[in-house]
């Protein structure tokens, strides 16, 4: 059974192990461990966003998705260090 796409909200963010990506006639398509995939129209700001964010980096990693609400900038992708606590708080 294929699993519906992941949708962000503005400010929203999506964490996981990156699996890849994929394109088809009409999207590119992120897929991140355990999660739905998540997917953009090819030739939106997002999707190219997506293809050079994401080109370097290795299957397994950790990656965060931000979708913000700056039209020049629809997208944030980060690299999630493993000893980094997610909303975790810090140590003084």
């Amino acid at each position: 059974m294929k699993q519906p796409n992941t949708t962000l909200q503005s400010w929203e963010e999506i964490v996981g192990r990156y699996q890849g990506t994929e394109r088809n006639d009409s999207h590119i398509i992120v897929h991140l461990e355990e999660l739905s995939p998540l997917s953009f129209p090819l030739g939106s700001s997002e999707a190219s966003i997506l293809e050079e964010e994401l080109e370097d980096v290795e299957s397994g990693t950790k990656v965060g998705i931000l979708r913000s609400d700056m039209p020049e900038k629809p997208l944030l992708v980060r690299v999630v260090k493993e000893n980094q606590d997610e909303g975790g708080e810090r140590d003084s």
